[in-house]
């Protein structure tokens, strides 16, 4: 299971991971699920704390811990419990390096607006890995090429902390 560090007494972030859930003994290694090739270890929001009416900064920190590089990202986010549209068709490309880990940087976002007002309790922000590609980049004399490879399996597990 990834490690967050602390929270904020504010804001309660819900990431993806590749743990098992809700267990109160820690798993035995021998039957632990693997570990996935691509996960988000970090999610960051700033301010910490925001308050009402606040544009958010939000970023995510991918570990790749596959052969290739990881690129085309797709994200499911969700604020105050409310999912936020814009992620529904945007892909994002920045390429994250075979065993290497990135930081992402996703759309801002007002902590609350016209149909999402400011909760009573702390502010949930849930980012959800939903799907990637394995790129094969080849440095090019104009640049680079990119070109995918096949679908990263195993995203779709999700854990709210």
């Amino acid at each position: 299971m990834s490690r967050l560090g602390r929270l904020s007494a504010g804001l309660v972030l819900a990431v993806v991971t590749g743990g098992a859930a809700g267990s109160a003994d820690p798993p035995n290694p021998s039957e632990a699920e693997p570990t996935a090739e691509l996960e988000i270890v970090r999610v960051i929001v700033e301010p910490a704390r925001p308050g009402p009416e606040t544009l958010c900064e939000l970023r995510v920190v991918l570990s790749n811990r596959g052969r290739h590089a990881a690129s085309r990202f797709r994200f499911a986010v969700r604020v105050a419990g409310q999912p936020l549209e814009i992620y529904g068709n945007q892909l994002f490309l920045q390429p994250v390096p075979a065993a290497a880990q990135h930081e992402v940087e996703l759309f801002k976002f007002w902590s609350s607006e016209s149909g999402r007002p400011y909760p009573d309790g702390p502010l949930t922000v849930e980012v959800r890995l939903e799907a990637a590609s394995w790129m094969r980049i080849e440095a090019t004399p104009s640049g680079e090429e990119r070109t995918p490879i096949g679908p990263v399996s195993g995203l779709s597990i999700s854990k709210r902390l």
